[in-house]
């Protein structure tokens, strides 16, 4: 269900949620209050362990610390540069509490938000405070695996997150979805994680001595999947990412790496404005060469829907 929120709004909104009921209240953008109703008959279906991943709010500052914010500025640059210029529609889907999606709303896009995990949809909607003169379109609680919008009715789709949590099949579900609401010459920008990642952090911040990380720094490498602090995750090589996005029907897809070698630094690179600026234009030079692409912590495809 599609929950709008614009600055005229009065009265209750109701949240596809995951299970059971509850009721919270919420002060909205013309300080009415918002009720928050989770229905039980239309559930979204969601592993637990994803569910209380997120719950923790793990990520709420992550994309602000550390080498993080590497990764929010790239992801940013790569979006300035392949998006349309706005006003077009953007639905990002599991853009969990909102960071993409309140920046572009920002820039003068028409944003929905989605994301299964209905904290992180309560905890957008108070982060919307902040962006009264420019607020997002709507916000969802729903599934990428099936969108709560009409056929061809967007321009563009974000993938921030769901490759990370989908199985094989589940992901395939999903960029079909997302191909299906694109209008004709709409593109995706998807994101997954690199199978590189697990092996890469694990050694450089000293953890391949716990056997229990080690075993699933090599289940990433050999499986494509492994568990971090109790959440599954799905990884990919370059190549694998690429045929999943052009499988569902895309074209022109390309592989961009976001964080490079840049994953591997100490955040000490970032806090230092002329390496900060070195290191961005190395990673803009090489972020397509298909040599060093696996060693980026997380990877973005972009595609074409055809016209």
């Amino acid at each position: 269900m599609l929950i709008n929120l614009s600055k005229k709004y009065i009265g209750k909104v109701f949240l596809i949620g995951i299970c059971g009921f509850f009721m919270t209240n919420l002060q909205a953008q013309d300080n009415k209050n918002i009720s928050l109703e989770e229905n039980s008959e239309n559930s979204v279906v969601i592993e637990k362990n994803i569910q209380k991943f997120y719950e923790t709010g793990v990520e709420k500052d992550r994309l602000y610390k550390k080498m993080g914010r590497l990764e929010k500025e790239r992801t940013d640059k790569l979006l300035n540069q392949y998006l349309p210029k706005a006003p077009t529609t953007i639905l990002d889907v599991g853009g969990g509490i909102g960071v993409y999606s309140f920046d572009l709303a920002s820039k003068g896009y028409n944003v929905y938000l989605i994301d299964p995990v209905a904290s992180n949809i309560k905890e957008a909607i108070k982060f919307g405070e902040q962006y009264k003169e420019n607020p997002l379109q709507g916000y969802i609680v729903g599934d990428a695996r099936k969108i709560d919008m009409s056929d061809e009715s967007v321009d563009i789709v974000l993938f921030m997150g769901p490759l990370y949590h989908l199985n094989n099949s589940d992901r395939k579900i999903a960029l079909l979805e997302a191909y299906r609401v694109l209008k004709p010459g709409g593109k995706i920008f998807t994101v997954a994680i690199s199978r590189f990642c697990p092996v890469l952090g694990a050694f450089v911040k000293g953890q391949m001595e716990d056997p229990d990380f080690e075993k699933e720094v090599f289940n990433s490498l050999t499986k494509g999947q492994f568990f971090y602090k109790g959440g599954q995750f799905f990884t990919h090589w370059p190549n694998e990412l690429q045929n999943e996005v052009k499988e569902a029907g895309f074209e022109s897809v390309s592989i961009h790496a976001i964080e490079g070698f840049g994953y591997c630094l100490h955040e000490s690179n970032w806090d230092n404005e002329n390496l900060r600026q070195k290191l961005l234009k190395a990673i803009e030079l090489t972020e397509t060469e298909s040599s060093v692409l696996g060693i980026s912590s997380h990877m973005m495809a972009i595609g074409e829907k055809s016209k």
